[in-house]
């Protein structure tokens, strides 16, 4: 029997359209898939069930994942576009 473990596409691949833009989305995706996994759940997540299908409530400060990535942020403008990031998540 072979178990395969690979990422389910379909959502992605309806959000990816304009190059560039989708692939810093993308890869911000990817960067937070590991830090998800770093969040507590009594302080950073609450699980949901609606309609038999399991949803996360995802809270916690922008900061803390600019820290977890060391991205390093100089400019307000850096700080508005990885908001932007995150409100189309």
């Amino acid at each position: 029997m072979i178990y395969l473990l690979f990422l389910i596409t379909s959502y992605l691949e309806n959000k990816i359209s304009s190059q560039k833009e989708e692939e810093r989305f993308f890869f911000h995706l990817l960067q937070f898939l590991p830090f998800f996994k770093t969040l507590k759940t009594d302080e950073g997540y609450k699980k949901h069930w609606i309609k038999n299908k399991l949803y996360y409530m995802v809270k916690f400060a922008l900061s803390q994942f600019v820290n977890f990535t060391g991205i390093k942020m100089t400019s307000n403008y850096q700080w508005k576009k990885i908001l932007f990031y995150f409100k189309r998540f």
